[in-house]
């Protein structure tokens, strides 16, 4: 794996949105998350808005953690067993392993996203 991998969610209506993978970050999370795709679920938001999540089948592993997310972040959230989108600088309860980050233009693209609306992420080769 390089050290930046992409990956491409599409969502049911058609909407593209580019997600980087940053192994200086967390290689070992990086590097699982890439073996699960592609990944069909669905995205979810906390109550404020603050994040962005969908479930995962499988576990990542704490590496690196920390509590405060920047905005545009995607991090692991190891209590509830998640892949998140920090819309917000926040901090999470319990700890979070970031994985990656995405820029701000699509970030307002998943921001706007309808609740529980389908989406499939895929790894996106030789970008």
């Amino acid at each position: 794996m390089s050290l930046s991998s992409k990956i491409l969610i599409t969502t049911e209506k058609g909407d593209e949105i580019i997600v980087y993978l940053r192994s200086s970050k967390a290689p070992l999370n990086a590097a699982r998350l890439l073996r699960m795709l592609p990944l069909h679920t669905r995205i979810y938001f906390t109550h404020d808005r603050k994040i962005a999540y969908f479930t995962l089948t499988k576990r990542l592993t704490l590496e690196k953690p920390s509590r405060k997310i920047p905005r545009g972040s995607l991090f692991y959230w190891v209590q509830r067993n998640v892949l998140a989108f920090s819309l917000e600088d926040t901090v999470v309860q319990g700890y979070a392993c970031i994985i990656g980050d995405i820029d701000k233009e699509n970030l307002e693209i998943l921001a706007n996203l309808e609740n529980g609306m389908k989406i499939t992420l895929r790894s996106v080769e030789g970008e």
